[in-house]
């Protein structure tokens, strides 16, 4: 990769077949011949460019390319799943991953109730686990001999997860005797997930941690909560008496919808050693006494960059007033759900100058006031790439029309449920300014009509913005928009790189169907649910011309039949997920559906 730069001096990426009649020059656009002469390099540096979906696309163009995907620095997009099939008839057996034929680099893998105690996986964590950074364990019950035994193949792990609920359930810790795990140490993990786990023990959490003495985060997430009280408080005290033994090493931790008290807090706060830089948790506790609890733990995080608070009922503007004041060098924080937060504690945030993503959704008490004043003021800032906004139903449009240039650069923008600020009119402020945007939710905006998508109040008046500006846009959320009409489909859906489109409870019909399945091509995910005119028809159209889909909605669309299964069985070979849920089917889906090879989920 060091040689790169030298490569793009000397060749200009034009890839051009010609002939030579007369000191004159033909030029042919099919560049098909030239392909096996460009550069791996130059293939690299392009290829470095696009998102994994596309990347797997291109791939298949030509030999050439598809070994350039086989670029070690890409394998990081992948990750091997073991899942529980749909149907059995296309089982893969373990031993292919082994054979000769087989040269791919597998970076990560996931476990989905797969068994582990079979020779043939033996052989597969053998042939694979040296070049293993992540592990997954994401469901099934996982006995700890099985556990030890893939462990001691994944000597260069640096993330693991273990996120099955029952997988600790029959575990047994005996202090004394031998055990293979105590002899197993895997320096180069960095991250240990215990996330949603309800069976943990202060024996079962020192037996994991024991294996990882340089680990630097810390998941435990959607845990204890079916332990009593005194089990609870005793397992936080063994959490607590870890981090101040490795407190200097520790960098995240996460205790999101985790039972935590006060005195948990305080006496997180007061590890002197310990300078976190990324933090989530759910705050259930008490801001009375200033100098117990959170906020001790709150002074002592002043490098913290990364704060989630989300569905925190007792984070109160005296919480956000303490971070602005103590945390400079944020970037990240999250207050979703924070009922009890108004436009006081909102106006503190513009004391964060380094800010770029800010989520303040579903919180009733914040109004024009406190954005415009905290969020809003001062000069535009570039920085700033991720806003949410969701359910804020006390917001007007005048939001909408200083934000749509006060964040140019903006990617993600999240204004689900904010039917009073975003119209028509304010729409149009965003398809002029926010070009960059990569993610855009409007969901439930019922005053958009077609103006609002396409800048067009008719069909001879002067256009203005259209929703096609945002070259860019991966993923667009428009459910229950029920006033757009095909006009919008035809007119302003023409995104070469949407890779997402929700569009539920819509009044769109087979002639805006057939336009967005032709300008669309890189769709991967649609929902289309209880839009009545989806017929069989349409069904057609969307798959004969979204080859790419791997997640199709067709929730309470009535006019749905057998046909229809028959056609997505043909047409749809990478479909992962189907949704026909009360589509009024006099049949079970499961017969026609049973030869697809990468279905995954069926919900009817």
């Amino acid at each position: 990769m060091n040689e790169i730069s030298s490569y793009e001096k000397y060749f200009k990426m034009k890839i051009l077949w010609y002939r030579e009649f007369e000191a004159t020059f033909e030029y042919v656009h099919s560049a098909v011949p030239c392909l096996d002469y460009l550069p791996m390099e130059i293939l690299i540096k392009i290829f470095s460019h696009l998102n994994p979906s596309d990347m797997l696309c291109i791939g298949l163009t030509c030999k050439r390319f598809l070994d350039a995907l086989q670029y070690h620095a890409f394998s990081k997009y992948w990750i091997l799943s073991f899942c529980e099939r749909y149907t059995s008839n296309f089982a893969i057996p373990y031993y292919l991953f082994t054979s000769k034929c087989c040269q791919r680099t597998v970076p990560a893998v996931a476990m989905y109730s797969a068994q582990l105690d079979e020779p043939t996986v033996e052989d597969f964590w053998e042939f694979y686990g040296h070049n293993l950074h992540e592990v997954q364990f994401l469901s099934g019950l996982l006995r700890k001999e099985e556990f030890a035994n893939v462990m001691k193949y994944t000597k260069n792990v640096r993330t693991i997860r273990i996120e099955a609920n029952s997988m600790f359930k029959n575990w047994t810790i005996q202090k004394c005797g031998y055990d293979p795990l105590r002899r197993i140490l895997l320096y180069h993990c960095r991250h240990f997930g215990l996330a949603r786990n309800s069976f943990l023990s202060p024996d079962i959490f020192e037996y994991l941690m024991m294996t990882v003495p340089n680990v630097t985060s810390i998941d435990l997430s959607n845990c204890l909560s079916i332990m009593n009280p005194p089990e609870r408080n005793r397992f936080l005290d063994h959490v607590l008496a870890y981090i101040n033994e490795n407190a200097e090493q520790i960098k995240s931790l996460n205790f999101a919808n985790t039972p935590t008290d006060d005195l948990f807090l305080d006496r997180l706060g007061r590890i002197d050693d310990l300078k976190l830089k990324e933090l989530h948790l759910t705050f259930t506790g008490s801001t009375k006494n200033p100098v117990f609890g959170i906020p001790i733990l709150i002074a002592s995080q002043n490098e913290l960059e990364k704060f989630d608070l989300t569905a925190s009922p007792c984070a109160n503007d005296l919480i956000v007033r303490m971070i602005c004041g103590c945390m400079k060098n944020m970037k990240v924080l999250l207050l979703k759900k924070c009922h009890n937060l108004t436009d006081h504690g909102v106006k503190e945030l513009c004391k964060l100058k380094h800010l770029k993503s800010l989520e303040i959704s579903d919180c009733d008490y914040v109004t024009d006031v406190g954005i415009m004043e905290g969020v809003l003021s001062g000069d535009p800032k570039d920085k700033m790439e991720e806003l949410r906004l969701s359910v804020m139903t006390n917001l007007t449009e005048n939001i909408i029309f200083r934000m749509s240039y006060f964040f140019p650069n903006l990617k993600v923008l999240d204004l689900g449920g904010v039917s009073n600020a975003v119209t028509d009119i304010s729409i149009q402020m965003i398809f002029r300014h926010m070009k960059y945007l990569r993610f855009l939710n409007v969901e439930s905006c019922c005053k958009l009509t077609d103006f609002g998508f396409t800048g067009l109040e008719s069909t001879y008046a002067k256009r203005m913005h259209s929703l096609r500006n945002l070259k860019g846009l991966q993923v667009l959320r428009a459910n229950g928009l029920y006033k757009l009409t095909d006009f919008t489909l035809s007119d302003a859906f023409v995104l070469k790189e949407l890779k997402e489109l929700y569009v539920a409870r819509c009044n769109f019909t087979i002639k805006g169907i057939t336009s967005l399945a032709e300008n669309c091509p890189s769709l991967e995910v649609l929902d289309l649910s209880e839009c009545k005119a989806i017929d069989d028809e349409c069904v057609e159209i969307i798959t004969k011309n979204l080859t790419r889909l791997k997640t199709l909605k067709f929730n309470n669309c009535d006019k749905i039949t057998e046909k229809s299964m028959e056609i997505i069985t043909n047409n749809c070979a990478d479909l992962r997920n189907l949704f026909i849920r009360n589509c009024k089917l006099d049949f079970d889906p499961s017969d026609n559906l049973a030869y697809m090879r990468a279905l995954r989920k069926v919900v009817s």
